[in-house]
């Protein structure tokens, strides 16, 4: 998720949130007879609502709101869902005499199998290949138990990390390494 929509996300969110406080702190103001609520619902002209919808531009209105809300719910639905997955990455090496690709995920798969290998309290390794705020990102989660040997862990994450960027070599690629250690009994 980049920052800008991230950004409008929690805007959005937020936006929401105070609107649903100040109506829920109205609406419990209102039942406990408060003034300040009292006066704001005394100033909200009923006739006016209830003779809206027989006003000539009401309908008109109306529609204007029903279509931008779909086009914006639709834009932040499509921003939201849009997959942020990387797969095939193409070398800058390449030249018209040929095309140099290859796949970042099965390099992913690779490392996290030579991690998962050499240990006997490591669970599982986790591994995914996708664009985090702007910059392509693998990310290796290794969960082990508690009684896992971490000194010799580090050094097999180094060769790893060595590893991962002697295969893919002119790309830039950020690695982020995870290690979830179960509780010890």
């Amino acid at each position: 998720m980049s920052r800008l929509l991230s950004s409008i996300d929690r805007l959005i969110v937020a936006l929401l949130g105070i609107v649903a406080l100040l109506g829920g702190a109205w609406s419990i103001g209102l039942f406990f007879n408060e003034p300040h609520s009292q006066r704001l619902a005394d100033r909200i002209n009923n006739q006016l609502w209830l003779s809206a919808y027989d006003q000539d531009w009401f309908v008109l209105a109306a529609l204007a709101v029903v279509i931008v809300s779909i086009f914006a719910a639709t834009a932040i639905i499509t921003a939201n869902l849009r997959r942020h997955r990387i797969s095939r990455v193409v070398s800058d090496a390449s030249t018209a005499q040929g095309l140099i690709a290859y796949n970042v995920n099965q390099i992913a798969r690779a490392v996290a199998e030579t991690l998962d290998d050499p240990f006997t309290h490591i669970n599982s390794v986790s591994h995914r290949v996708w664009v985090d705020r702007g910059r392509p990102t693998m990310e290796l989660t290794i969960h082990a138990q508690g009684t896992v040997d971490v000194a010799g862990l580090i050094p097999a994450i180094e060769q790893a990390e060595s590893d991962i960027r002697s295969a893919v070599g002119d790309l830039d690629l950020d690695t982020v390494f995870r290690i979830h250690l179960a509780r010890l009994d």
